[in-house]
């Protein structure tokens, strides 16, 4: 999937990458107090995970993962989760983000699933809510990383 930005210099590339790849970046943006080692997730390895990264000139600059995860209070097996949406600082607001969304979000529904979640961080909520997502719920604080609400799409 190819996203073109303000000018060719911009030109943004999300494609899959190894769960390896996306785990430095995970910890950079999202974890910067844990050692990369200790950012896999609980199902980062489950059949069918994707994980995506966003490349600029060849640089990993962002990165997110959706895998089969049922939701916390649905009975539903055709849910998927977001996890680990990161975007390096010098490049947000130019539509990274998004790609690498929709790209899960395709991912996901060409599997079957009904339904996508996540815990998002309660910065982040304004942007899942421009991708249809909507809250779930009373925020809850995640110890050492902050208050996130949980959201979700149907697909």
């Amino acid at each position: 999937m190819r996203f073109v930005g303000r000018t060719a210099d911009d030109a943004v590339e999300v494609r899959p990458v190894a769960l390896e790849n996306v785990l430095p970046i995970r910890q950079r943006v999202l974890r910067p107090h844990q050692r990369v080692e200790d950012v896999e997730f609980e199902g980062d390895r489950r059949p069918g995970a994707l994980h995506v990264g966003a490349f600029v000139a060849d640089r990993l600059v962002g990165a997110a993962s959706i895998l089969p995860h049922t939701h916390p209070e649905l009975a539903d097996p055709n849910t998927w989760r977001i996890r680990g949406m990161a975007v390096e600082d010098d490049v947000r607001d130019r539509g990274i983000g998004g790609a690498m969304l929709e790209r899960c979000l395709d991912h996901a529904r060409s599997r079957g699933a009904t339904l996508v979640w996540c815990n998002a961080r309660i910065g982040a909520v304004r942007f899942y809510e421009r991708h249809a997502f909507v809250s779930e719920g009373d925020p809850f604080d995640v110890d050492l990383i902050g208050p996130h609400v949980r959201m979700r799409r149907t697909l």
